[in-house]
């Protein structure tokens, strides 16, 4: 996961520079799309460890139906986590939801595969590339 936010943040950071030396800086508008109001951060991994971190951050769940008898905080599911149609259909809808319920929202981030990485490259958007 460490390599691929290297390679994202040298995407959307190219090292070119302008006249004065001066780094190219892209607006955050350009790079975050889609977000809600809440702080949102994608969180990798299976079932367990995303359930870990909302109970433990107390934050709202964009989650898979896989992962809801696991959490004690408010959520929302968007699909099953192989229903890559479901969370692409349900996808703002689930964020508009959540935004406001809590402090921070945390979703569970999709297989990066197929219509999935549609999916995964909206909320890396939406994150402004925060994972956890």
């Amino acid at each position: 996961m460490q390599f691929f936010n290297h390679v994202i943040k040298l995407f959307f950071c190219s090292e070119q520079r302008l006249k004065g030396g001066r780094p190219i800086v892209f607006d955050r508008q350009i790079i975050r799309h889609y977000a809600p109001k809440s702080p949102l951060v994608l969180v990798t991994g299976d079932s367990e460890r995303f359930a870990e971190h909302c109970n433990a951050r107390r934050c709202a769940a964009l989650c898979f139906d896989e992962d809801a008898a696991l959490l004690d905080v408010p959520y929302f599911s968007y699909g099953g986590a192989e229903d890559f149609a479901a969370q692409a259909r349900l996808l703002f809808a689930a964020l508009r939801r959540l935004d406001g319920i809590a402090p921070e929202i945390a979703a569970h981030a999709p297989k990066a595969q197929g219509l999935g990485l549609a999916v995964y490259n909206r909320l890396l958007r939406a994150t402004e590339f925060r994972i956890v």
